[in-house]
């Protein structure tokens, strides 16, 4: 094609660098094939905070490096890196990128937002599947090397469709005080409904936030449900005791169907006020089962004490007790 492409290079930063004030300088170097008539025509910096994975745009018109780089609203975060991509003025254009060796580190007095991550694949369940009555044990990885670089201080867990609030999960335990952490809880299946469920999974870092919930698909398998018998007789209303009772970190309701039904069930406390709407739809016929976290309407966690769980379905109505032990 009758021309080499032109040639580009980072010079900084090229990895292993921390700032922690803005602007940062980018310095680069970029020549085009003289000899073939060729000059540099188009200059573009960009940079990655994922290691390289994905880049945004800096500047589509630097000038000539070096070129001050405004960082002073970037989060903290130890995977930046920089590139620049050239195109020469020829006919057809031909062009040239180069991106930093290696990552480097931006951490901005006050601009550690983003909280740790589970690392994918790490969250665990033994035995797997969860069979009840027997205990769980959960596990996950929780780093903030990649958002932050601070420490891992705390990690919790909720189930459900979709996770609890951030801070308002079932603490877990592990050696915090770390960039990264093997988190664990020891888990009542009994608080789990039985089926197909999600375990949900966050960390926070020293700073105070929360990272994004990572989801742990689970089979828990209960009590069989019921079945039509021969005769076609079908099951009677029923509501059990929950399980456990008394408990601390959650515990199942348990109610029978003979038929579908619009289904209510709710927790109450000693006052009589409602503290929590579990269920408020129609449910098909048989054996369910609902579990409760210990947490109100609003995701707080709720004292210690006597509650009343109640369940409506159609014109019947069903009451009973059970204890929360913190």
């Amino acid at each position: 094609i009758g021309a080499d492409h032109p040639d580009a290079q980072i010079v900084a930063p090229n990895g292993g660098e921390a700032f922690a004030a803005s602007p940062v300088s980018i310095s680069w170097t970029a020549t085009a094939d003289a000899a073939a008539g060729r000059s540099i025509a188009v200059t573009r910096l960009e940079y990655s905070d994922d290691d390289g994975q994905s880049w945004t745009l800096i500047s589509a018109s630097p000038g000539t490096s070096p070129y001050s780089w405004d960082v002073s609203a970037l989060p903290t975060a130890t995977t930046y890196r920089v590139r620049v991509v050239v195109d020469d003025d020829g006919a057809p254009t031909l062009g040239g990128v180069d991106a930093s060796n290696a990552s480097f580190a931006i951490a901005i007095p006050g601009n550690e937002v983003r909280g740790p991550v589970v690392v994918a694949g790490s969250p665990n369940i033994s035995p797997n599947p969860i069979v009840q009555p027997a205990p769980v044990t959960l596990t996950a990885t929780v780093t903030d090397a990649l958002t932050g670089g601070s420490d891992v201080t705390a990690a919790e867990w909720s189930f459900g469709v979709s996770p609890a609030p951030a801070g308002t999960g079932i603490a877990m335990s592990g050696a915090f005080g770390a960039v990264q952490v093997v988190a664990s809880a020891a888990i009542d299946s009994n608080a789990l409904p039985p089926g197909a469920s999600s375990l949900w999974i966050r960390g926070q870092d020293a700073a105070g936030n929360w990272g994004s919930a990572r989801e742990l698909a689970v089979q828990v398998n209960g009590a069989a449900t019921d079945v039509i018998s021969g005769d076609h007789s079908v099951i009677a209303f029923a509501v059990e005791p929950n399980v456990p009772n008394p408990f601390s970190s959650g515990t199942s309701i348990r109610y029978a169907l003979p038929e579908a039904a619009s289904v209510r069930v709710r927790i109450f406390n000693v006052s009589g006020r409602l503290v929590r709407t579990l269920v408020n739809e129609r449910v098909s016929a048989g054996r369910h089962a609902v579990a409760w976290n210990g947490r109100d309407d609003r995701g707080s966690r709720v004292a210690s004490g006597l509650y009343f769980y109640r369940v409506e379905a159609g014109a019947e109505t069903a009451q009973r007790k059970m204890v929360l032990l913190k």
